[in-house]
Parts: C-alpha cells; structure tokens; sequence
C-alpha cells in the first residue's frame, strides 16, 4: 500500500469517527487551548491566586421544611426552608472544582454526551467499525484509537 493511499484511508477513518464522536473530536480540535489554560490556572494556583465565584443563593441551597399538601392545584401547609449549602452569599468561592464544566462550556462541549461517547467507545475498545464488519486480516484503520492487531503495518498516527 502506498503511502498515499494509507493517508487517503486515515482521512477517511477520522472523518467518520469525528462524525460518531462530535463531543471528542471537539475536545481534540481545542487540546491544546484548553492544555494551556489549564498550564496557567496551574501556575496561578501554586502562587496562591485562585479562580473564585461570587456565590449566589439558588433553589438548590435551600431544603424544605414543614408539610405540605397539594389540594385542588393549590399548595397548602408549613412552609419554609433552611439555608444547606454551607455558603455565604456574595461571598468569593474558589470554582477550582467546578473547572472541567466551565472550560467545556467555554469550548462548547455537552458533558452528558461526551460522557455517553466515553461509554459507547468503551465498548467498542480493541475493534474498530470495519474490523467488526470485516473479520479478515486488513488495513483499512491506521489511527490511535483503534487498537486492532490486524494492521500493525499502517502504524499509529
């Protein structure tokens, strides 16, 4: 095979797993941005700045207290509610642990679905989609994620 015709089917085969794997393959394409953001968040950190978030009070903060009951579509009862999430509000809180969602927001990645893509490829591990369909020895699939010992000679990418 000529090493044209390898890259012409390397292209090919990352044109379709872009197209199974749209979350990653933006992840992918925003690597190295986002390697380097967190580089700098990293330095920062070991010089004691932080990352903070004025915390503001939301539906989530509060557990109900009392009873209520809902009759005729009107909510009737105790009402009431304590404050649980243990914060200040307007109050500076580092955001260290909520990093991976805002840098996906920023490079607008669904989490959840990258989440389901991670799960679907761990269950496809060790074949790619033609190596499934083609039990036979080939070379058609030459790049990282597939780990077939079908096509050693394409090698990795």
């Amino acid at each position: 095979m000529s090493p044209a015709e390898r890259y012409v089917i390397r292209e090919r085969i990352e044109s379709d797993w872009a197209a199974k794997y749209p979350q990653h393959s933006l992840a992918r394409s925003n690597w190295e941005a986002s390697e380097s953001i967190t580089r700098f968040l990293d330095y920062a950190t070991t010089r004691g700045v932080e990352l903070c978030a004025r915390h503001t009070h939301v539906e989530a903060c509060y557990k109900a207290t009392g009873t209520t009951v809902v009759m005729a579509g009107v909510v009737c009862g105790v009402s009431g509610a304590n404050l649980i999430c243990g914060l200040r509000e307007g109050v500076y809180y580092p955001v260290l642990d909520q990093m991976q969602g805002i840098s996906a927001r920023y490079f607008g990645i669904d989490l959840a679905a990258f989440d389901r893509e991670e799960e679907e490829m761990g269950r496809n591990r060790g074949q790619c989609d033609y190596c499934k369909s083609h039990p036979a020895p080939h070379d058609r699939c030459a790049v990282v994620w597939c780990q077939c010992p079908c096509h050693p000679q394409l090698g990795a990418k």
